[in-house]
């Protein structure tokens, strides 16, 4: 029944618009804005965490969910999403090397991700700055890096609301 809600969530996170089903959590806003916007935490297929660390790094290491570990999905025009650390109110946004980094304070090429759904619910993110797939995999120090032309299991994560 979770991976039923999740996949018509995505649904319409994709559509860019959020349906208010089961345990959604929304961020508060301020009035006049236009669109609810969904808090969501990104999980590895090593089951740990993608977290925002000191100075905007990211690491797939976290075992459990703090602020650290929370986004806010932002649905952007052409497709594509960005998404907001809830720990440092800053977009993850890829590097010149691909490396991952919750640093940006607007929304620019480099902070867009495409989101592919699978058939088995899991997701895979497609950077437009590079055309490639972020993965949790990277020189043994569990990186969120935009490296990869071709989706693994380690391309693929669990998105949970």
């Amino acid at each position: 029944m979770k991976r039923f809600f999740q996949y018509f969530l995505l649904c319409g996170l994709v559509m860019t618009c959020v349906f208010p089903l089961g345990n959604v959590a929304y961020a508060k806003k301020k009035s006049g804005s236009k669109q609810e916007r969904l808090v969501t935490y990104i999980q590895a297929y090593n089951g740990l965490y993608v977290s925002v660390k000191a100075q905007g790094k990211i690491a797939v290491d976290a075992k459990k969910v703090t602020k650290s570990e929370q986004f806010e999905v932002i649905p952007l025009s052409g497709g594509y999403h960005a998404f907001k650390s809830k720990r440092n109110g800053k977009y993850l946004s890829v590097s010149r090397n691909g490396v991952v980094l919750a640093t940006a304070s607007k929304v620019g090429n480099n902070e867009k991700l495409i989101i592919h759904q699978h058939q088995d619910y899991h997701m895979s993110f497609k950077a437009k700055r590079n055309g490639k797939w972020l993965t949790a995999v990277g020189s043994g120090k569990r990186e969120f890096i935009a490296n990869k032309k071709s989706i693994s299991h380690h391309e693929k994560f669990e998105v949970q609301y």
